[in-house]
């Protein structure tokens, strides 16, 4: 009987190294905030769709004058 050695194990925690990442905490939290404002629409109807936009412009401006800083 042969046996597959074409087949090998992985030398690093991949688990790990997912579960301790900044790319996918980041990419939960975006998905996490656009399921959160979709709740708000299906709950509160049009106000629930621009009053949270509203109130992002001021963050979005100091992220802007940050950017902009450099």
């Amino acid at each position: 009987m042969a046996t597959d050695t074409t087949i090998t194990t992985p030398t690093h925690d991949v688990a790990g190294t997912i579960s301790n990442s900044t790319f996918a905490f980041t990419l939960f939290l975006v998905v996490a905030l656009i399921a959160l404002w979709g709740i708000s629409f299906l709950t509160f109807g049009v106000p629930g769709l621009y009053i949270p936009a509203v109130a992002f412009v001021p963050v979005m401006f100091v992220i802007l004058l940050v950017i902009t800083r450099g």
